[in-house]
Formats: C-alpha cells, sequence, structure tokens
C-alpha cells in the first residue's frame, strides 16, 4: 500500500508543480493527506464490516480505492474550476454545472 501511495503522490506533485491556477495547486496539496486519511478511514470501517480487527498496515486494494476516490474529488474541483471566472455570465454557468 505503501508504493500505491508513494506513486501516487509522486504524480500528484508533479501535477500541483504543472498546474497555472493557485486554487487547483492548493487542493493537489490538500489531496496528499486526503488520500492517506481516506485510506485509513476505509481500512477501520471495511475491517469493522467485516466484524474483524483491523491489521496494523493498509492494505494494497485500500489504498488504490483511497486513490481512486481522491482523484475523482480532485476531478470535480477542476470540473468546477474548467471555465469559471469572476464574470456573472460564467457564474450562472458554474451553478448550473453544480446542480447536474
Amino acid at each position: 500500500a505503501q508504493e500505491v501511495f508513494e506513486q501516487w503522490h509522486k504524480e500528484s506533485e508533479e501535477l500541483k508543480m504543472a498546474e497555472p491556477k493557485q486554487a487547483l495547486r492548493a487542493v493537489f496539496a490538500k489531496s496528499q493527506r486526503l488520500a492517506g486519511e481516506l485510506a485509513l478511514l476505509l481500512h477501520c470501517v471495511t475491517n469493522s464490516l467485516n466484524q474483524q480487527e483491523p491489521p496494523k498496515e493498509v492494505q494494497f486494494k485500500t489504498m488504490q480505492s483511497a486513490v481512486q476516490l481522491t482523484e475523482y474529488y480532485i476531478k470535480q474541483v477542476q470540473f468546477i474550476h474548467s471555465d469559471s471566472s469572476d464574470s456573472e455570465e460564467n457564474s450562472s454557468s458554474l451553478h448550473f454545472k453544480i446542480i447536474e
């Protein structure tokens, strides 16, 4: 699981450094912590639902799920920021995106 996280963290860092928008760079920075937190949460919940004592280490599959979920959240934020600006016209466009 650590290898999955380290590889994803490296890729995320590269995307963060290449991102021109400050707001999205912040999302990448926060997502790196979020992936770890989600992995721990999924690890505990999955084992609790199976009525098992959680192992001390997060499993490979659990970390993959946490990374996939984090990537989904990042894509949602990118979608919202895709063509937004301070104009009133784009503001209504953004509201429509959120409602969809």
